[in-house]
């Protein structure tokens, strides 16, 4: 058996709450009380373009795919 860790390890304790429940709740909160939310549409635009590029990449055996 090969070990490749040598040391101690320490292993923080997260959060396991869903993300996207984590930000629905925080756009309902900024609509409560008039905030601007941490992200926008245009963020998640972005965020939309970059996954299809991604997939677009993928299907064609790591192509560079250009992002508008």
């Amino acid at each position: 058996l090969v070990q490749y860790r040598t040391g101690d390890m320490y292993s923080p304790k997260l959060d396991s709450t869903e993300a996207l429940s984590l930000l629905a709740s925080h756009f309902v909160e900024c609509i409560e009380h008039s905030k601007t939310p941490v992200t926008n549409g245009e963020a998640g635009l972005g965020v939309v373009r970059i996954l299809e590029a991604a997939e677009k990449s993928i299907n064609n055996n790591g192509k560079l795919i250009a992002i508008d």
